[in-house]
């Protein structure tokens, strides 16, 4: 059966359309309640981390003997595109990233063999950690506190944590949680007295504390046998013997040694309201259902409160599931308001029984869209909510094209059976070939590289799927309707105001419109230079910067953090009342602006031990403090975020010895307004001096904040050389540098698994023993066992320190970020400023290299895939309508249409005062497809009448008139259904707003073009033909000379 007979049977049928319709329906209800809720579209990084810990070493040492040989090892492996090393004190982290496609599991097995296969690690190293990367939504953060002893609140976080996994949570990361371990605390004395080392006091404790299994016992009862030795608890190790005297007795732990159960010293730890806290960090699988899984959550939080200790809190914050909420609520409100002024742009135009359908049709579609969605594995989020918004107003196109045609031949006497009927199998193929122009626009999307094509992969995905649901409504079931529609609307007369409404159209239409039309034709080259000038224009505006780039917009965020470096050697209680002061100044500015407590501060919780946010190189030491500061959403505030921290920044006392503070915002969304160098040379020094030249640079520039490096500075550094009378005892740089990082961290004597966690048993100095006179009075021990002092067989020296080395392809990098207030400045052109007038002076002076995949690497790709992706959009839609026309001269007139638009949806960023982003430009591709829709149908209608006989210019003049109701229809829809939109002030709505403006000026400057400029160019096209006509004619056809 052809199309042709489906549809005639689909229509004459009784019951075959409603039918159809309620499977549809049913298929969609069932999707609905199976699509899963996300903040973000799904996304994979394929890669591999290895970590590995090497206890007291520097960030040097640790890029030197262990980052840089790995890197070495795995660089070259099948598929991997880039290898990035960090090293920090006491870590050495790689992060290996693979292409896209690579066999994961291969990549692991091999990158396994790579690491395993190495020889040069340093012994005291421990053995690397080897995983693949795991992308989570982040579901919220909770925060435990309250006046509890460390004990006590660990054991509260861990109820907590293992309350929250059983409602749904995947992966629960504590910090402020110290590592439980059992000190042996050796006073030097001791030491001394025993002739001994905490490393030999280490390793008889590792021997005397362990269990081993001892064969089997054989007879008539087989039995197990095991030797079992080892302790769990302070009290247990201080029981075990150390060594026995000269009279036999034993000599134990505990009469050597103050042995307890303690904490990790260097561990992080939280604060809030001035009391001890633990952060959990909640997250769940990328197919897991955020908002369900938040509301079981907040259930049993619910029901632990009441059972809390008076004074302890459990508080949650950083809620992705009420920001997902409040963007599906937004997104609702403006597709509900779109779909309101699309059904009024319905009515005005068509008979109401007829836009009732459409309506009936729309929603059907969507509901197809929703059953595919779960078919392909998409879900509710924000880019697929924009997809189905913006898909309103087109994926009525097709219904509207169907129904104004059956009604235009009801209009002129035909039957409503036979007008329907007619108008679908004639709509037919123009309405399947706007289709696959339409899927031609957004196909290439699917090709898009690298993270941003796949966050932005809903997009056309969703589109594709809508346009398929409309395509069968519209020729399935929109027909039968229709044929009801029309047959009431055949029986009630219309009523004056409809009839006086149709009369004034058809009079605008074939009078004033169609004399326009007639004009722009008859002097074509003078339409299609006003619209070359208009475009030239467009140009000028964007090159001349009154539109300019930003290649992610930034809206404002609701997230701060705070950073403080004090001078090394600061005590934890310094920083932990700089902490305070920070959180009590920032209530008071809340005060300051008349506010109870907690109307825009939601959240504080501050560390001790380490930074935090991501705009700061992760650091860590016991002089180094945190913390971060949820405030109220930004459409729920009349106070800036630039403005609070000012007064926050100004509002906070410093206490003495702080070196550095940084006051610092997160913002919203995908991506963010700023700009970023990567800078390369072997010596990680010269890179921190370039980097601080090339800080300042970036800082006089109008609108930049927050300038900052990844290589931070971190503590002295002590080098030890062994000296040649060293040497000479047989000291070496291995034992020396064991012996004193024994005296200086502890000797580690063992790790064991008690409960859920691993304790570490550590031999070390006690408190009063670790002062400043320490290196003078240490005595190390040589490998004959003589005690000898460390001055005499060592040099030493000191250095800056760096707490953190990166390399990237196995070069050692500097990255310097800045960002841009998008109203006081523009990325893109401080970034070419200064790459063209500051940055090869300080290449030229440090001797540093530019990395060409520096920040600007993901704007390359996208621009790389946008070019590849426009051109094959363009090819594909060229050949559908080559197709169609049944030329190759023809399509060009309608393509013409797309950069003349693109000059629209410039005008509309400048008129709306926005910049064009790299959603706009997303846009862009999408709606070229969109753009020749009407395009298509206008050359449908010119066609017909040629073929009737008519002369070409008036086929093209009336015909294109012929079409505007159509042509206005379809387009006044797809614009008046992201109206809402494109008005929206939300902040949460700035980055679809670009797309918004791009689709509603792009395709309102088509509208006109295809009713004025395309005819004026098909004439110009048939102007080209009967001019290569007659010089063929004239010279293309002489007769050869004969000789005579």
């Amino acid at each position: 059966m052809n199309s042709a007979g489906l549809i005639r049977t689909f229509i004459r049928h009784k019951v075959a359309a409603n039918i159809l319709m309620i499977m549809m329906m049913i298929a969609g209800f069932w999707a609905l309640a199976k699509l899963e809720r996300q903040m973000e579209p799904d996304f994979d990084v394929p890669g591999i981390y290895v970590g590995t810990a090497w206890q007291g070493a520097s960030a040097d040492d640790i890029d030197r003997s262990i980052i840089e040989a790995m890197e070495r090892e795995v660089r070259f492996l099948e598929g991997v595109d880039e290898v990035t090393g960090r090293s920090r004190e006491g870590i050495g982290e790689l992060f290996i990233n693979f292409k896209h496609g690579t066999d994961m599991a291969k990549a692991l097995s091999e990158v396994e063999s790579a690491i395993n296969n190495i020889t040069t690690l340093p012994q005291s190293a421990e053995r690397p950690v080897i995983n693949r990367f795991t992308i989570t939504d982040e579901l919220m953060e909770l925060a435990i506190s309250g006046p509890l002893p460390e004990p006590a609140l660990r054991a509260l976080a861990k109820q907590v944590r293992d309350g929250v996994t059983a409602q749904g949570v995947d992966r629960v990361y504590m910090s402020g949680l110290r590592n439980a371990e059992i000190w042996v605390e050796v006073p030097a004395a001791e030491l001394q007295r025993l002739d001994t080392t905490l490393g030999s006091i280490a390793q008889r404790l590792a021997q005397a504390s362990t269990d081993v299994p001892s064969g089997t016992l054989s007879g008539n009862i087989e039995k197990q046998m095991r030797s079992m030795g080892r302790q769990d608890d302070a009290a247990g190790v201080a029981g075990l013997t150390l060594r026995t005297d000269a009279q036999g007795q034993r000599v134990t732990m505990g009469q050597v040694a103050q042995v307890s159960d303690a904490f990790d010293d260097r561990g992080v730890t939280g604060r809030r309201n001035g009391n001890p806290a633990i952060n959990l960090s909640l997250q769940t699988s990328k197919n897991g259902n955020l908002i369900a899984i938040t509301e079981r959550v907040d259930a049993y939080l619910e029901k632990l409160r009441p059972t809390l200790p008076p004074g302890v809190t459990v508080e949650s914050y950083d809620r992705n599931s009420d920001a997902l909420e409040d963007r599906i609520g937004m997104l609702m409100d403006n597709a509900v308001g779109g779909m309101v002024l699309v059904m009024a742009v319905l009515v005005v135009f068509l008979r109401p029984w007829v836009t009732f359908w459409i309506a009936i049709d729309i929603l059907v579609s969507f509901l197809v869209t929703f059953a595919i969605m779960v078919l392909i594995g998409q879900s509710i989020n924000v880019m697929s909510l924009f997809a189905l918004i913006m898909m309103t107003g087109i994926i009525c196109d097709d219904a509207i094209v169907v129904a104004e045609h059956g009604q235009t031949l009801m209009d002129k006497g035909m039957e409503p059976a036979k007008a329907v009927e007619r108008a679908a199998q004639r709509m037919f193929w123009p309405v399947t070939a706007a289709a696959i122009t339409t899927i031609a626009a957004f196909g290439p999307m699917l090709m898009m590289s690298g993270t941003t094509g796949q966050y932005v992969m809903p997009l056309p995905a969703i589109s594709i799927a809508v346009i398929i649901a409309s395509l069968l409504g519209c020729f399935l079931m929109l027909p039968s309707h229709m044929r009801h529609a029309l047959e009431k609307g055949q029986k009630s007369p219309p009523s004056k105001l409809r009839v006086a409404f149709d009369a004034k159209f058809i009079s605008f239409r074939d009078g004033p419109f169609t004399q326009a039309i007639a004009w722009a034709t008859h002097n074509r080259g003078l339409t299609v230079a006003a619209a070359v000038t208009i475009m030239a224009l467009a140009i000028g505006l964007q090159a001349g910067g009154h539109v300019k780039f930003a290649f992610f917009p930034q809206p404002e965020g609701n997230q701060a953090q705070l950073n403080l470096l004090f001078s090394p050697g600061t005590p934890r209680e310094v920083v932990a009342k700089q902490i305070d002061e920070a959180e009590a100044a920032l209530y008071r500015v809340e005060a300051a602006y008349g506010l109870p407590r907690g109307e825009i501060v939601k959240m504080t919780f501050g560390k001790l031990g380490v930074t935090t946010g991501n705009n700061l190189p992760e650091q860590v030491g016991d002089y180094i403090g945190s913390m971060k500061v949820e405030f109220s959403v930004a459409d729920d505030r009349e106070q800036r975020l630039p403005d609070i921290m000012k007064k926050w920044e100004a509002e906070t006392k410093l206490l003495p010895g702080i070196d550095q503070v940084i006051f610092s915002t997160e913002q919203d969304g995908f991506g963010g307004d700023g700009f970023g160098f990567r800078l390369v040379h072997n010596d990680p020094y010269v890179l921190k001096a370039a980097s601080e030249e090339l800080k300042k640079v970036i800082m006089t520039y109008g609108g930049v904040s927050g300038a900052r490096d990844n290589l931070p500075a971190g503590k002295p550094e002590l080098v030890v050389k062994v000296t040649p009378r060293g040497e000479a005892l047989g000291f070496t740089t291995e034992n020396v540098g064991r012996q004193l990082r024994d005296a200086m961290d502890g000797a580690i004597a063992m790790r064991f698994a008690k409960g859920d966690e691993e304790v570490t048993v550590r031999v070390r100095l006690p408190e009063s023993d670790q002062t400043e006179a320490l290196l003078a009075s240490l005595k190390l021990r040589s490998p004959t066992g003589m005690q000898v002092p460390l001055a005499d067989v060592v040099e030493l020296s000191e250095r800056p320190g760096l707490s953190r080395i990166l390399r990237n392809k196995g070069q050692r990098t500097v990255s310097i970020f800045a960002e841009v207030d998008h109203l006081k400045g523009n990325s893109g052109e401080i970034r070419s400023d200064i790459e063209k007038n500051h940055l090869p002076g300080i290449m030229e002076k440090y001797g540093v290299k530019k990395d060409q995949n520096d920040g600007s690497r993901q704007e390359e790709e996208f621009w790389s895939d946008f070019m590849m992706g426009m051109l094959v959009s363009l090819g594909a839609i060229y050949l559908v309508l080559a197709w169609i026309m049944g030329s190759f001269a023809r399509p060009f007139a309608v393509l013409m249409i797309i950069p003349f638009s693109i000059a629209g949806t410039i005008f509309g960023h400048w008129v709306m005062g926005a910049d064009m982003t790299i959603w706009s430009y997303i846009a862009i591709m999408g709606m070229a497809g969109v753009l020749v829709n009407d395009s298509i149908q206008v050359v449908s209608s010119i066609d017909d009448r040629i073929k009737e006989g008519e002369a070409v210019e008036s086929a093209v003049v009336h015909g294109a008139a012929e079409r505007l109701r159509q042509v206005l229809l379809t387009s006044l829809t797809t614009i008046f259904g992201l109206l809402p939109l494109l008005t929206e002030t939300a902040f949460q709505a700035a980055f679809l707003v670009p797309m918004a403006i791009t689709f509603v000026f792009g395709i309102g400057t088509a509208t006109v073009l295809v009713l004025l400029l395309m005819p004026a160019l098909l004439m110009l096209v048939e102007d080209a033909k009967r001019g290569i006509g007659w010089v063929r004619g004239r010279f293309g056809r002489r007769q050869p000379v004969v000789a005579v």
